[in-house]
């Protein structure tokens, strides 16, 4: 996946070099592959292209350059279906309802931030 992302990349006008859509990497273990195939193409980040993840893993602030993420509470989606699930259990009505989580953007180097 991350070779296919990167071809396309290469001779793109400047503000086009931003993964966008269904390529986006939506975890930061993708991204971390990403970075790899961008790296070994030639690219440099976040010189040549702005890389982000998802999930705000560990290994996203040890990366060089460090990689921005969003960091989310999975916990909080957890017991909102767990809420949901005991209600059926129970017989008790589960209404439709829109739940908005917070997510928090971590600004790290991949985006061009300067270090710390």
């Amino acid at each position: 996946m991350a070779s296919a992302c990167v071809g396309h990349t290469k001779n793109a006008p400047d503000a086009a070099r931003t993964f966008y859509g269904p390529r986006t990497p939506r975890l930061d273990t993708i991204a971390v592959g990403v970075l790899r195939a961008l790296t070994e193409r030639g690219l440099r980040v976040p010189q040549d292209i702005a890389l982000a993840g998802f999930d705000d893993l560990p290994i996203a602030s040890m990366l060089t350059p460090s990689l921005t993420t969003v960091r989310h509470d999975p916990s909080q989606h957890a017991a909102l279906a767990a809420d949901m699930l005991v209600r059926q259990i129970h017989r008790k009505a589960v209404t439709e309802r829109q739940v908005e989580i917070a997510p928090e953007l971590v600004i790290r180097e991949s985006c061009g931030r300067l270090s710390d």
